[in-house]
């Protein structure tokens, strides 16, 4: 009776062993198959970026002054689009406890999976919102550290979001204040003051590369990245 006990014990840990390998296949399956779509929609997004830029060089064939401005700027996206690609071939971080969440709010999906993979390849624990409404009702259901908020969308846009998602969070003394960071192309002084007004912490200005990303989570959330240090 003892060995049948012993026999069936090994067997039901050998089935949770094949379980958990069958799992993390799949997982890591997964991982794969969203890569290759982030690429492939990435890719799509390069190309409509750079099109205007190529365009832009064949026109300026006959004006040196003009083609080197053109070739610079052609030069600065391919170098943000290279350096790009490689964050999303880098390995993932090792899976453990998220150092903090991140909230990010866009409604162009290639910016919003672009963000995303940047971050969690950071062991950042990332949430997502296609609209000021979705951000709101997230916010309602979790906290959150730090919060990009893209400024232009079509339901209602980054500001008036922030704006109410503040005056939400007045009446929830039990949290810690979110940061809110705009993500915007218009940076000036009225449009700062803007932000400010609504109750945003800071800015980022469009286009930005992956560094530009993280350098903002560094200077909010310090020691929150895995590259800045092991937390185990």
């Amino acid at each position: 009776m003892t060995r049948t006990r012993q026999s069936e014990r090994h067997l039901a840990e050998e089935l949770q062993s094949q379980r958990g390998r069958v799992e993390r296949l799949e997982a890591e399956r997964e991982r794969a198959r969203e890569a290759s779509r982030l690429k492939s929609d990435y890719l799509a997004h390069l190309q409509q970026t750079l099109m205007p830029s190529l365009s832009a060089l064949e026109e300026t064939l006959d004006d040196g002054a003009r083609r080197s401005e053109a070739v610079e700027t052609l030069r600065e996206q391919l170098a943000d689009a290279l350096a790009l690609l490689e964050t999303l071939d880098e390995s993932p971080s090792p899976q453990g406890e998220a150092s903090a969440r991140v909230l990010i709010v866009d409604d162009g999906p290639v910016n919003l999976m672009l963000a995303r993979q940047v971050l969690e390849r950071q062991g950042l624990e990332v949430v997502t919102a296609s609209s000021g409404a979705e951000a709101l009702q997230r916010l309602g259901e979790m906290s959150v550290d730090l919060i990009f908020m893209d400024i232009f969308m079509a339901d209602m846009d980054g500001v008036e979001t922030c704006r109410l998602w503040r005056e939400r969070e007045a009446a929830m003394p039990e949290r810690s204040r979110s940061v809110v960071v705009a993500l915007t192309a218009n940076t000036g002084e009225a449009d700062r003051q803007r932000f400010e007004q609504a109750g945003m912490d800071d800015y980022l200005a469009k286009p930005y590369r992956p560094q530009d990303l993280l350098e903002t989570v560094r200077h909010w959330l310090p020691g929150a990245l895995a590259e800045d240090g092991d937390r185990s």
